[in-house]
């Protein structure tokens, strides 16, 4: 009996250890997209990444962030790690990771961005 109580001890210690490394905290982004003073118009992809994950998220015609498209960035280091943004491969930001936070950033782009138009259903 008592073997039987290490072992399961020890499988919940091991259990332990590999999801500890796998745990993540967010952080949510939202703002503006601007390139010569005027929104951006279109449907840009954002990328994200962290020293460890990549996320994507979408912009509506100059604002990213808002419902349904939330921009969350994640890390599974959140001491000392940057989360950098791009669009088409291009930088346009970067921001000191804070875990479990919501943070408003803007963006003006240095390049004009070919971001797909946005297609609407008629009825």
């Amino acid at each position: 009996m008592k073997k039987q109580i290490i072992a399961i001890l020890a499988l919940i210690f091991v259990m332990g250890l590999v999801f500890a490394g796998t745990y993540t905290e967010p952080h949510q982004f939202y703002g503006d997209l601007n390139y010569n003073g005027q929104p951006v118009q279109g449907a840009c992809l954002i990328t994200m990444k962290t020293s460890t994950i990549e996320k994507e998220c979408t912009s509506k015609n100059g604002i990213y962030g808002s419902s349904p498209n939330l921009c969350i960035a994640e890390s599974e280091s959140s001491n000392n790690d940057n989360v950098e943004f791009f669009i088409s491969g291009n930088k346009i930001g970067s921001y000191a990771f804070e875990p479990l936070g919501k943070t408003e950033l803007n963006f003006v782009l240095t390049f004009a961005p070919n971001c797909p138009a946005i297609l609407f259903c008629g009825d």
